[in-house]
């Protein structure tokens, strides 16, 4: 048996449009614009699928792997976004208790309203809890290693535009240029992207 424990895991076609790349909408429609304490491990999709074939060696025994990717604060991924885009995306300082009962109001009004809230109390308290992950062990046993955060995240963000999840104008600057991923396709099956520096190791999420 072998058993993953990846991070928020992101990257273009999501046929589900699931809860990383609704993180990444509302971050850039300002729906959040909290600078919170904690931070957010992102997994892109093509790293953690790349591990999971990696895992189908027979012969090796139970095994367990942290796949979080790249850890970053919350203030540190707003930054990430202003980086890419050119936007200002202006935040808040906000306490990490004022995120946990903004949190849980949400999940309360969420009972009685349709629409999706940008958050919620599970969300807020796995964001100010979480100290990143150290996926050595997967990238030394299983050869695998993530693409870097701005691929990731640039790819995310030009999928959601072409798909009509976003308004082209939100992505700002990226909206003109050519997604970091469509370069790194070109590379050889065995790099499909350029490989990061090593990875800082850091405690794990409780």
């Amino acid at each position: 048996m072998v058993i993953t424990h990846p991070g928020a895991v992101a990257g273009p076609h999501d046929p589900y449009f699931g809860e990383s790349a609704f993180v990444i909408a509302m971050i850039l429609r300002n729906r959040i614009p909290f600078a919170t304490p904690g931070g957010w491990p992102i997994a892109d999709v093509r790293y953690v699928a790349a591990a999971h074939a990696a895992t189908l060696r027979p012969g090796l025994g139970p095994r367990r792997y942290l796949l979080g990717g790249h850890y970053r604060t919350w203030p540190d991924l707003y930054t990430e976004f202003r980086h890419l885009t050119g936007r200002r995306l202006p935040t808040i300082p906000t306490p990490g208790s004022l995120a946990l009962a903004s949190g849980k109001a949400m999940d309360g009004l969420q009972r009685l309203i349709p629409w999706r809230f940008p958050f919620g109390y599970q969300g807020s308290w796995i964001i100010t809890r979480c100290r990143g992950t150290d996926d050595t062990t997967a990238r030394d046993q299983l050869g695998v290693a993530p693409p870097p955060l701005d691929v990731t995240l640039s790819d995310t963000i030009h999928w959601m535009v072409e798909a009509g999840h976003l308004p082209a104008r939100l992505a700002g600057t990226l909206a003109q240029a050519d997604p970091p991923g469509r370069r790194c396709a070109l590379m050889p099956p065995t790099a499909p992207w350029p490989q990061p520096a090593p990875a800082v190791r850091a405690r794990s999420c409780r």
